[in-house]
């Protein structure tokens, strides 16, 4: 059984290095679209990716948030799951 995360960040520079990297080994997918950021997260998110075997970056996306965004992320990756996951 694997645990997917879905996470929609915006202007998290303060703390979403430190979070992405904790979490990085407590769930098999962490899939991350960011909303628009302008203080640098979408930036460190990327760089994260390439060393944190969990993360995946889902894109970026200007529009104002919604809670489609999270069903969006998942339809991208939901090839990534199994029964049970």
């Amino acid at each position: 059984m694997n645990i997917h995360v879905i996470m929609i960040v915006k202007n998290e520079v303060d703390i979403v290095s430190e979070t992405l990297s904790g979490a990085n080994d407590k769930f098999d997918f962490i899939y991350v679209l960011d909303n628009g950021s302008t203080d640098g997260t979408w930036e460190i998110v990327n760089e994260l990716e390439k060393n944190l075997t969990s993360l995946v970056v889902a894109g970026r996306s200007e529009k104002s948030f919604t809670r489609g965004m999270r069903g969006k992320v998942y339809n991208m990756y939901k090839a990534n799951s199994s029964e049970g996951d």
